[in-house]
Formats: structure tokens, C-alpha cells, sequence
């Protein structure tokens, strides 16, 4: 996306699907976490607090660049036609013992 967003031209970003964007600290932080905690073996997962669209994302980036986010535009899934379906919650929630970040 900042390479998208060094651009002139608009985006068209997917806007019915949510995931939860990690920033490296918090997943720094929960690895760190892990290592002084040694939990019992099994899934965890770590994620940052909240979750957002991909065109929300894209926004996001676009502003954090000094982009103009007006240049992003929200279209539906069918847009991008792939060969698996995309659900349209991709993240897992939060793991006890390891708030969000």
C-alpha cells in the first residue's frame, strides 16, 4: 500500500472484509510474553486491539505516508474475484492471558 499510495493514481480496496492488523511491538511484546510464561503447548494467538477493513487499512497507511486517503476507494469482494473464497472475518480473537496490544 505506501507503494500504491507513492502514486498518483486511485485504489480500489476490498470494504466487507475485517482482519486485525498486528503492529510488530505488540507481537514482540507477546513473544516475550510467551518465553517468561512457557503456557502449556497449543494454539495461541496474539493480535494488536481492534480490527478494521482492508480499505480501512489502506487509509490508514495512506495517511501514515502523508498520502491522501481520498484516493482509496472502497469496493465489495466480488471486485477481486479469487479462487478460494475470502472470509469476511479473518482474525482470531484474543488468547487468555495475553491482552491486546
Amino acid at each position: 500500500m505506501a507503494g500504491l499510495a507513492r502514486g498518483e493514481k486511485p485504489v480500489n480496496v476490498v470494504d466487507d472484509q475485517r482482519g486485525a492488523p498486528t503492529w510488530t511491538r505488540d507481537l514482540a511484546t507477546g513473544l516475550l510474553e510467551l518465553i517468561d510464561k512457557r503456557p502449556a503447548p497449543g494454539f495461541i494467538t496474539r493480535r494488536s486491539a481492534g480490527d478494521t477493513t482492508w480499505f480501512g487499512f489502506a487509509q490508514a497507511i495512506f495517511t501514515e505516508v502523508g498520502a491522501d486517503p481520498g484516493r482509496v476507494h472502497p469496493v465489495p469482494t466480488e471486485a477481486f474475484p479469487r479462487p478460494a473464497p475470502r472470509p469476511h472475518t479473518a482474525f482470531f480473537p484474543q488468547t487468555a492471558g495475553f491482552p491486546p496490544g
